[in-house]
């Protein structure tokens, strides 16, 4: 247990504790080197999930450090935040873990020696606890999208011909991934944009700029004090990012630099293909995990059409007949007579078709 050296993350708020961070250092004050920080733009965005991940993931400690209480920079974030410390402390006790392994503190950006204070404090309290029950050298990481393609110049073009100064702002969400709207391609559409304005006699003044992700509020009020430079803002990210921005901005007007398509993954490098409809009650354990409703070109959920041949669509030999597939998969397990039982007509209410949807988690909610 001597040689133990524990494995510490710590989420920090970028106004507070991060900026403590940057004061301890600059004070050369030492702390253990064993704490990785994380750093957020509120205490309040990170999620019960990320703390759990982090202690599934190999963590031996886990600590948030926020705004000093009824300082938060987004008033309540630093509340939001201890709740789910307390979320994942009561977890953890259910699991047979140490919930003392996740902690919560608070302090300005000024407290440089408190930081490295706490640092030190939950070094020694993990390695009192010693390694975590879990703790494991390898991370791994899921990716699931939502897949856009850009729009063509030519829309772009159209939609800022009066603008004359503008901002682009990308998203290192799913867009980035699916390579459309990440930090390159903000660079190449701005760079695009500029040569074809010259071309017109019309040079125009172009600003680039990539947020986290455009579906946050806390992460879209960076934009705050500059978005009003602007005549207008593209924005390259999913359908839900310029509505967000929109809303966040009432008197900035909002063009979209990219067509949401659907919700997928890849399946070969620089391919991706749809895989959900996002129909609001899945039903994919039905059928071995796989989705009719998405990947039939008629979303038929009670069989096969008699269009299909040799595993095809009729619409397209490139198109997979997932029927094919499911009978295929039930075939091999020997479960064949399951596909006997007649699927209900869907309930599409939990879709698009019963109005705008929403989710509430009331653990996270103030």
């Amino acid at each position: 247990m001597d040689t133990f050296e524990p494995q510490i993350v710590a989420f920090c708020c970028k106004y507070c504790a991060y900026a403590a961070a940057d004061l301890a250092g600059s004070m050369r004050l030492s702390y253990p080197p064993n704490v990785k920080i994380v750093q957020l733009p509120c205490t309040g965005r990170v999620d019960i999930f990320h703390l759990l991940k982090a202690i599934e993931d190999g963590a031996d400690g886990v600590y948030v450090a926020g705004c000093l209480e009824w300082e938060c920079h987004f008033l309540k974030g630093n509340f939001r935040a201890r709740k789910k410390v307390e979320y994942v402390k009561k977890t953890l006790a259910e699991l047979g873990i140490e919930p003392e392994r996740v902690e919560m503190y608070n302090l300005s950006s000024a407290m440089g020696p408190r930081f490295a204070e706490i640092a030190r404090e939950m070094t020694d309290r993990i390695k009192e606890l010693g390694p975590s029950p879990v703790r494991t050298e390898t991370v791994q990481t899921r990716c699931y999208m939502i897949i856009g393609d850009r729009k063509s110049l030519a829309e772009i073009l159209d939609m800022i011909k009066d603008s004359r100064n503008i901002l682009i702002s990308g998203c290192k969400g799913c867009v980035t991934v699916c390579n459309v709207g990440g930090l390159k391609e903000v660079q190449v559409l701005a760079s695009s944009l500029k040569i074809a304005r010259k071309k017109e006699g019309k040079p125009i003044t172009i600003e680039e700029n990539l947020l986290e992700r455009q579906c946050d509020p806390e992460y879209i009020a960076e934009l705050s004090e500059i978005v009003h430079n602007y005549d207008a803002v593209i924005s390259m990210a999913c359908g839900v990012g310029p509505q967000f921005l929109s809303e966040a901005y009432p008197k900035q007007k909002f063009f979209p630099a990219i067509d949401t398509k659907f919700f997928g993954g890849a399946t070969a490098h620089g391919v991706w293909e749809e895989r959900c409809a996002g129909c609001g009650s899945c039903v994919i354990h039905q059928y071995d995990g796989l989705c009719p409703i998405s990947r039939c070109s008629k979303s038929l959920m009670n069989g096969p059409c008699g269009g299909s041949a040799s595993g095809l669509c009729e619409i397209s030999k490139d198109v997979v007949c997932i029927w094919d597939m499911i009978v295929k998969k039930k075939m091999e397990q020997g479960r064949l007579d399951d596909l006997l039982a007649v699927a209900p007509a869907k309930d599409w209410s939990t879709s698009r078709d019963g109005g705008p949807r929403k989710s509430i988690r009331e653990e996270l909610t103030q």
